[in-house]
């Protein structure tokens, strides 16, 4: 649906998958930061003080100093397996956070949230493979020979 608005000079996969990766950005920004603005709320849905989530959140963005670590794991890893991945330990995560019957399980879940957040926006801040192009000559090398 987006891709029409771009022109020939981008490639085909990029104007194909547009939406797709455009809603899928979307949903994960969502679910890295839905809880901030509702604290007071999960705080007395939970019977704890605010100041207790407050410890959470900060635990919560200490994850991102795991960040260069996810990288390079996210750097050797298959392309589309790790942005599949970081979409799923971030629904994941979500989930766990929404259901949360405490303050620690609220906490694993928005841990889970940001790990995974890393994960895919490393992922998505990386080109996509591109075939070899030593395999393509190889083909055709062999199919000259034949």
């Amino acid at each position: 649906m987006l891709g029409r608005f771009l022109d020939d000079s981008y490639a085909d996969a990029v104007r194909r998958d547009l939406t797709t990766a455009t809603l899928a950005r979307l949903g994960a920004n969502a679910c890295y930061r839905y809880s901030a603005p509702f604290l007071a709320t999960i705080a007395a849905g939970l019977g704890t003080e605010l100041s207790t989530l407050g410890i959470v959140i900060a635990i919560t963005e200490l994850t991102g100093l795991l960040a260069p670590f996810v990288g390079r794991r996210v750097d050797r890893a298959r392309y589309w397996g790790t942005m599949v991945a970081g979409l799923v330990g971030m629904l994941a995560g979500a989930l766990v956070a929404a259901a949360s019957p405490g303050v620690l399980t609220l906490g694993a879940g928005l841990v889970l949230v940001a790990i995974s957040k890393i994960a895919f926006d490393a992922t998505t801040h990386r080109p996509p493979p591109t075939p070899a192009p030593a395999r393509r000559m190889r083909q055709d090398s062999t199919a000259a020979v034949a």
